[in-house]
């Protein structure tokens, strides 16, 4: 890795099993490291220098691969645990020496309804919010426990917010015919505004503010920020990744050469969460809510929450596609994305990362990814996008196959980014890509059977919880350990090509501990039958 600032060039990766990276050094020599756990999830995160470590995240999951215990092995005040309904939506949140407990209702359009927390466990709500919601589903209005208005929302026909009201502030929000916010203006002891300008892809290229100063951002194609320019701060700012992951940023002034840098560390959804400089020293910590919000209530532009870039101008995050209020816990606009004819799972036109923060996250505004598919797949799904641009058939269906194989510990519809590509190869109808484009979907298929298996959502077909023996039992027993009578052989279902081929995959899975094994897929030919 070239670089002209030789202290950003010492990553030295490390990988796992599955192509996942397990380590690298950071240029001002702390270490990365992440261990897996036996399911393939993520059990430890540590930024170190070997001894003292400025961030250690252990996590703890249920069967379904939410997060239900995150232990912070730098300050044990801020560890947290965190309870589900039967949708894999959290309910509490506990982090007894930050916030105490929060509780979280729903209704059955997935929408969020109470909002209440209280310090330390010992009762008496410092806010009990209630989420009131128009014929339409939008959200208008955030009460307090006694009806009184805290929050105020206002939208347009088209279901995008404009105004918004709260605290002492008000905001006014103007859209364009893409859904895109040109303008945010701000009313508190006075008004700012800022205009803002997108390129086609939808990634916000300039920021220009009611004082003349002008914020320029250069993206790429995958979405990641890789530079700034400001007038207001007098700063050009460089993002250096490591796949997906931000590790550092480079930042001079617009006149000058000096350089600073500043080292990101971050946790399990890409949060920004510390700041180390040269010598390793931390010089930023933030602590976040569930959903986003800072816990300090002090927004900081820059990458902020899952990644996303965080505006002071708004206090919202901007994603890209899409701008998230962390305090109503949705978009302000509608999901571009049409609902889902499969299985209906985006049918919430603003709910964020499937009403589970903790182990989705959205990229870009758009499409619900994994977490852990984020951090593992980031390579595939990026050369898996510039081919299905490029039309690439046959590299992009390798990709996924890779892809496949990296969404073994996923528990996911399909993963972040093959949304992109299932769309591209429905338009493959010309003849020059129709074989490539009926492989891309066969191995789609097995993908989704795959993740569907890995989800827990996979039918029990023989052995436990059937009436049918299973004659493998002692030897999965043998191999993998538990009980004999605790496996089972799941089937994630079928799916037929369009050329007749049967695409099916199975597994076995222990249903006392979760654990699944020996996924193969099978593609049969009913033609030849």
């Amino acid at each position: 890795m070239r670089d002209p600032a030789p202290q950003i060039a010492r990553f030295q990766r490390r990988r796992q099993r599955r192509r996942r990276c397990s380590g690298f050094t950071y240029g001002n020599g702390l270490i990365h490291s992440r261990t897996l756990n036996a399911r393939g999830l993520p059990q430890r995160i540590r930024d170190h220098s070997g001894v003292a470590s400025r961030l250690d995240y252990s996590y703890g999951y249920d069967r379904h691969g939410n997060v239900t215990s995150i232990l912070d092995g730098v300050n044990a005040n801020e560890n947290r645990s965190l309870q589900y309904d039967a949708r894999d939506r959290p309910i509490v949140a506990t982090a007894p020496n930050i916030y105490g407990e929060e509780i979280y209702d729903y209704d059955a359009l997935d929408n969020v309804r109470r909002v209440a927390g209280y310090p330390n466990g010992l009762g008496g709500y410092v806010q009990d919010h209630r989420y009131q919601y128009d014929a339409s589903q939008r959200l208008y209005r955030i009460d307090n426990e006694l009806g009184a208005q805290q929050w105020g929302f206002a939208g347009n026909g088209f279901g995008e917010t404009y105004t918004r009201t709260g605290h002492g502030q008000s905001w006014n929000y103007q859209w364009n015919a893409a859904g895109r916010m040109t303008r945010a203006t701000r009313y508190y002891a006075g008004s700012t505004w800022e205009n803002y300008v997108y390129d086609t892809h939808g990634h916000r290229t300039r920021s220009t503010r009611n004082t003349g100063s002008t914020r320029f951002q250069v993206y790429s194609r995958a979405g990641q920020l890789l530079y700034t320019e400001d007038s207001r701060d007098n700063q050009r700012i460089d993002y250096i990744h490591l796949g997906n992951k931000l590790v550092a940023q480079r930042s001079r002034p617009l006149a000058g050469s000096t350089v600073t840098t500043t080292w990101h560390h971050t946790d399990h959804i890409g949060s920004a969460n510390v700041e180390t400089n040269a010598a390793g020293v931390q010089t930023q910590r933030t602590v976040r809510m569930p959903y986003g919000a800072p816990y300090s209530g002090v927004y900081r532009e820059g990458p902020g929450f899952a990644g996303h870039v965080t505006d002071t101008q708004t206090n919202l995050t901007y994603m890209q596609q899409r701008y998230y209020d962390p305090i109503a816990q949705r978009f302000l606009s509608p999901d571009p994305v049409d609902v889902s004819p499969a299985n209906g799972s985006n049918f919430n036109r603003y709910w964020y990362a499937n009403n589970n923060p903790y182990k989705y996250r959205d990229p870009d505004g758009r499409y619900v990814e994994s977490i852990w598919d984020a951090a593992s797949i980031a390579v595939g799904v990026v050369s898996l996008a510039g081919n299905v641009w490029d039309g690439n058939w046959s590299a992009a269906a390798a990709d996924v196959g890779g892809i496949a194989i990296d969404a073994a510990a996923l528990a996911l519809p399909v993963p972040g980014g093959a949304g992109m590509a299932i769309q591209a190869s429905r338009q493959a109808d010309n003849a020059a890509s129709a074989i490539n484009g009926l492989n891309l979907n066969k191995q789609l298929a097995s993908e989704s059977q795959t993740s569907r298996i890995l989800a827990g959502e996979g039918e029990a077909i023989a052995g436990a919880g059937t009436d049918k023996a299973l004659r493998d039992a002692p030897r999965l027993a043998d191999q993998y350990g538990g009980a004999a009578g605790d496996w089972s052989k799941v089937s994630g279902g079928n799916h037929v090509a369009p050329d007749g081929t049967k695409i099916e995959t199975h597994g076995y899975e222990n249903k006392a501990t979760g654990q699944i094994v020996e996924l193969k897929t099978k593609l049969i030919d009913e033609g030849k039958r």
